[in-house]
């Protein structure tokens, strides 16, 4: 049984991969459905553009670990077009994928944290490597909006009474690996059977993930949309820094290879 959300934590395309019209695919900024580079990222554009950089730029920021291997991409990319056709039905912000992470390395950039700054939520799409120590590039982004997501809830103070988080977490392997700081106060979904199949993403299970997470997007959304100056400071934003992660890993009891302190896996 999955838990709920809890207040204490407050929660270069490549081949022939063709995103849907709202998607928001990234190597460098943003494009909209006609093709048009959008600047607002870089401060360009009318001044309803930069007026616009106050506000979300995208529903959901995809975090995750590259693998070297086709069955590691397929999965991401199925993940991708479930969540940018079913989000499309509900909000006109697009889903940031980077697709660069697939080609293999670390990337980071000064674009990446001003897009997961300017995403409603972050989906985490969990395996046993996500917070690897050595590579901490996704702890970075976990612990990035795991802190915008509690200066985003006192700036609901008063208006709201959910405390829902910000970050939904996916698993893609290995559920019994996930580390008590999303067991203890967080729903997630486990599409491994889902991914494991012929019909991937299609089962009609797969699907309702998918509708319920988009749902819980829009209410997230919705939540902020009488705030101000909501990303006012996202053009300058940056994810925290590879010290301080690893330091909150070892307080948080997250280990090498993603197993909790004195948990093993199966129990």
């Amino acid at each position: 049984m999955h838990k709920p959300l809890g207040r204490s934590v407050i929660a270069s395309t490549s081949g022939d991969f063709r995103p849907t019209a709202t998607s928001a695919i990234q190597n460098v900024v943003g494009t909209h459905e006609d093709g048009n580079v959008d600047e607002r990222l870089n401060g360009g554009g009318t001044g309803l553009s930069i007026m616009s950089t106050n506000w979300f730029k995208y529903s959901c920021f995809i975090s995750y670990r590259h693998g070297q291997r086709r069955e590691a991409e397929r999965i991401i990319r199925e993940l991708y077009d479930a969540l940018s056709e079913e989000l499309d039905f509900w909000m006109s912000e697009g889903v940031f994928l980077d697709l660069d992470r697939l080609k293999g390395g670390d990337f980071y950039n000064e674009t990446l944290a001003r897009a997961l700054c300017r995403s409603v939520c972050m989906i985490m799409i969990f395996t046993p490597r996500y917070f690897d120590q050595n590579s901490v590039y996704c702890a970075r982004e976990f612990k990035a909006m795991l802190d915008l997501e509690s200066q985003r809830m006192q700036m609901l103070a008063g208006n709201t009474t959910s405390g829902h988080g910000l970050i939904i977490p996916i698993v893609c392997r290995g559920k019994e690996y996930l580390p008590a700081i999303i067991t203890s106060s967080r729903q997630y979904y486990d599409f491994e059977m889902d991914l494991t199949t012929r019909q991937g993403m299609k089962t009609n299970a797969a699907k309702v993930k998918i509708k319920n997470i988009a749902a819980y997007i829009k209410a997230r959304h919705s939540e902020f949309r009488d705030v101000l100056d909501l990303c006012a400071h996202c053009q300058t934003y940056e994810l925290p820094g590879e010290d301080e992660v690893r330091l909150w890993m070892s307080e948080q009891n997250i280990h090498p290879g993603g197993i909790a302190a004195g948990r093993l896996p199966g129990r």
